[in-house]
C-alpha cells in the first residue's frame, strides 16, 4: 500500500499508520505500507517526525523523483490517500493514470477527483480506514474494477478536455456578466 506526499499533519499519516498497525500480523507482513515523500513541511505547518510513523511493515523511502513515480504506483497494490483536506489530490489522479487502484478519504476534493473510481473511508475513523485497507488488500476483483474505472476517470482529466471546459466556463461567465 502506497501513500505519496509530504508529512504535514493534514495528510493524516498518523491515522494511516495506526490503521495499518491494526491489520492482522499476516496481512501486515503480506502488504507493507510505503510512505513515499519528503517529510519537510513548508510555511508555519510543521511536518510529523518520521520516528512517530516508524512501525513494523512501514517503509519510508523518502523523496521519489517524479520520473520514478509511475513505476512506484504501478507496483503498488493500491494508493492510499488519507488526507483530511486536499485542494486537488494529484497522487490520486497519477495513480489512476498508472492503473493503480485508489483508496482514499471522503474529504476535501478527493471525491471530486476520484469519482466512482475509488474505495472511500472516513479519514477520522481508524477502524473505517483499516477496513478499507483490508478490503483492498484481499479483494482482487475490487482492485481490477477500480483499475479499469481509474484509467477511465484519469482520461477525464486530459489537459485538452480540461482546457476546453475552462474556456466554456469563462465564455459563459463573460456572457452572463456582459
Amino acid at each position: 500500500l502506497l501513500a505519496v506526499g509530504n508529512f504535514l499533519p493534514h495528510k493524516n499519516l498518523s491515522r494511516l499508520v495506526e490503521a495499518h498497525t491494526t491489520l492482522p500480523t499476516a496481512e501486515r507482513e503480506r502488504v507493507s505500507l510505503v510512505l513515499a515523500g519528503s517529510p519537510a513541511g513548508h510555511g508555519p505547518a510543521h511536518s510529523l517526525d518520521r520516528r512517530t510513523l516508524a512501525r513494523d511493515g512501514v517503509i519510508m523511502p523518502g523523496f521519489i523523483a517524479p520520473e520514478d513515480l509511475p513505476r512506484l504506483y504501478a507496483g503498488a497494490t493500491a494508493l492510499v490517500c488519507p488526507s483530511l483536506v486536499e485542494g486537488f489530490g494529484l497522487p490520486v489522479l497519477e495513480a489512476m493514470a498508472c492503473g493503480t487502484p485508489v483508496v482514499c478519504a471522503r474529504a476535501g476534493a478527493l471525491p471530486e477527483v476520484a469519482g466512482d473510481a475509488a474505495l472511500y473511508f472516513d479519514p477520522m475513523i481508524v477502524a473505517d480506514m483499516a477496513a478499507a485497507l483490508r478490503r483492498i488488500a484481499a479483494d482482487e476483483t475490487l482492485r481490477r474494477t477500480l483499475r479499469v474505472l481509474g484509467l477511465s476517470r484519469a482520461r477525464d482529466f486530459d489537459p485538452r478536455k480540461t482546457t476546453a471546459r475552462l474556456v466554456d466556463l469563462l465564455e459563459t461567465i463573460a456572457v452572463e456578466s456582459g
